[in-house]
Formats: C-alpha cells, sequence, structure tokens
C-alpha cells in the first residue's frame, strides 16, 4: 500500500520495530538473472 498512512501504535521507550517490505515487478516481457538495485524512501511522521 504505497503512499498510505498507518494507524498510530502506543511506544514504550527503547527499540520499535517498524515492518517493512517490498518486492520487485517485472517490467519487461523476458526476465534474466544479474544485478537487482533499488531504493527506499519513507517519512516517519510522530507527534
Amino acid at each position: 500500500k504505497l503512499e498510505e498512512f498507518v494507524d498510530m501504535v502506543p511506544l514504550t521507550p527503547g527499540n520499535t520495530r517498524i515492518d517493512l517490505r517490498a518486492r520487485y515487478y517485472q517490467t519487461e516481457a523476458t526476465v534474466t538473472p544479474g544485478e537487482a538495485k533499488g531504493a527506499l524512501n519513507f517519512t516517519i511522521e510522530y507527534r
């Protein structure tokens, strides 16, 4: 779900885990083995 807000949850002091997922989509007719590059940008807003 891109560009969607996630409900807020209470946090406790210390480490907080944020589950993120990513996947590649086929954009060409033929897929070949080799290097795969990617990038991820995300924004965290807090109150």
